[in-house]
């Protein structure tokens, strides 16, 4: 039987200057996820702000976890951050996590259904079209669920990891780059990444 504990909502902030649509989404998203447990993820710069000034007069209690500014100042540094093992031990209390964004619109709680399909991931696919046909890839991370023990888990095996040519082809790099920027360039932010990890400097308890 899935209880409440068994997922967290996980929701990141960047700044304090949300537009209306996106406050209104917010607010209505945490109110109908309401059993479940929730948490603000935020740099560390608005600690005690987003409580104040996005979230007052909302009914519920959630949870504030604060990290360096530097998770949060670009689309690219916020992507790295959902490849750090250290990022789901924060959550390792729980079986999955609901990773939801500021642009997302939550209709109603199928949390549970969900989660008892069993899967790793689950989330919105790109759609590409390469040679006249259409190509589905996954890790789309606006609204998605996750099992937490199966990303920690994935740590413990050795990648090289790499761009993907359809992007690489998106950003106009000549063909014959693809493999510098594929293996030497993307072997090396993985060692990079290993030398620095940059852990949570305040949080709350998870209740």
């Amino acid at each position: 039987m899935i209880e409440p504990r068994d997922c967290v909502v996980v929701l990141p902030i960047y700044s304090l200057t949300l537009t209306s649509t996106e406050l209104l989404s917010v607010r209505s998203n945490f109110q109908i996820l309401s059993s479940w447990p929730q948490v603000v993820l935020a740099p560390e710069s608005l600690s005690g702000k987003i409580e104040v000034e996005l979230f007052r007069g909302i009914s519920g209690s959630r949870n504030y976890i604060y990290l360096e500014d530097s998770h949060f100042a670009s689309v690219t540094t916020y992507d790295n951050l959902l490849r750090k093992k250290w990022f789901y031990e924060l959550f390792a209390q729980f079986e999955f996590m609901l990773l939801i964004q500021t642009d997302v619109v939550v209709f109603t709680d199928d949390i549970a259904k969900w989660m008892e399909k069993g899967y790793s991931y689950i989330g919105a696919p790109w759609i590409l079209k390469e040679g006249g046909q259409e190509k589905y890839e996954v890790g789309n991370g606006g609204l998605s669920l996750r099992r937490i023990s199966d990303f920690i888990n994935s740590f413990k095996f050795f990648f090289i990891l790499k761009s993907p040519t359809w992007y690489l082809k998106k950003v106009g790099l000549p063909r014959w780059t693809h493999f510098l920027f594929q293996y030497a360039f993307g072997f090396n932010r993985w060692v990079l990444s290993l030398i620095h990890i940059s852990e949570p400097t305040r949080r709350t308890p998870i209740s």
